[in-house]
């Protein structure tokens, strides 16, 4: 095994020994105790998986928050979808470095900017994933992750916003990809070209339609909370009328 694997292996292993702190610690800010749980918090600070929010006080990694969130389908109130753009931009940089690798040679840090470029594409389909996984929890519970109406209303408005960025971001791939894709097919680089296609280019339509579905339960959901707004207001101008009016209480005959 190499020394990458062997520290990888040793971080998992740290993990796994003290899974209950770190599912602790996936709960909220965990403290010192007694010995046996202050080694544990030692073990996880040393690999990182813990990180000091106050004096003898941790929380889990924000990446390893975010793993099991996803792992679990569980998404904080108003949590940003992830920027597709953000790596877009990394990945452009990638290429446009390894491109020009080629042409001047320098075989080693070719394959060394290849790898990161690939890894950024993959993490490109990751993240688009993610969001629709995510949109997808969201709108089958209708915000479930809070109970109050008006903040569901209000976390539809925030994701109809962080939707239309999002589906941006997707158009957006579209054209860099295909860019890279005639790059690496003019370059004699069919391999990666077929890389492109098969871990972006192919899925972008699906990825797309999944969007669109999403902006249109939103869409719909918004009109709605309009509406309701709308009767809301007359039912209250209503009751104002009624209570200043004063036949409310009925007619003295007297």
């Amino acid at each position: 095994m190499s020394e990458r694997g062997t520290q990888i292996a040793k971080a998992l292993h740290i993990l796994s020994t003290h899974a209950e702190v770190v599912a602790a610690a996936l709960g909220g800010t965990i403290s010192a105790g007694d010995r046996s749980r202050n080694n544990a918090i030692e073990a996880l600070f040393s690999i990182g998986a813990l990180k000091p929010v106050d004096e003898d006080s941790y929380r889990l990694h924000p990446l390893l928050r975010d793993f099991f969130a996803t792992y679990f389908a569980s998404y904080n109130a108003f949590e940003a979808l992830l920027r597709i753009s953000d790596i877009t931009v990394q990945a452009s940089a990638q290429w446009r470095e390894y491109g020009r690798l080629r042409r001047e040679g320098g075989v080693r840090d070719q394959d060394r900017l290849l790898g990161a470029f690939e890894e950024s594409i993959a993490d490109i389909a990751h993240s688009i994933e993610h969001n629709l996984a995510m949109l997808h929890c969201l709108l089958a519970t209708q915000y479930g992750n809070v109970n109050n109406v008006q903040t569901k209303f209000r976390q539809n408005t925030y994701y109809h916003n962080q939707v239309n960025r999002f589906l941006l971001d997707v158009q957006g791939i579209d054209a860099f990809v295909q860019r890279c894709a005639d790059e690496a097919l003019s370059w004699g680089a069919a391999d990666v070209r077929r890389f492109l296609l098969r871990r972006i280019s192919s899925r972008l339509l699906g990825w797309t339609a999944q969007i669109r579905d999403a902006q249109a339960v939103i869409s719909k959901r918004l009109h709605e909370a309009k509406l309701m707004d709308a009767r809301l207001k007359r039912l209250s101008r209503l009751v104002l009328f009624m209570s200043q009016h004063p036949a409310c209480d009925g007619w003295d005959l007297a």
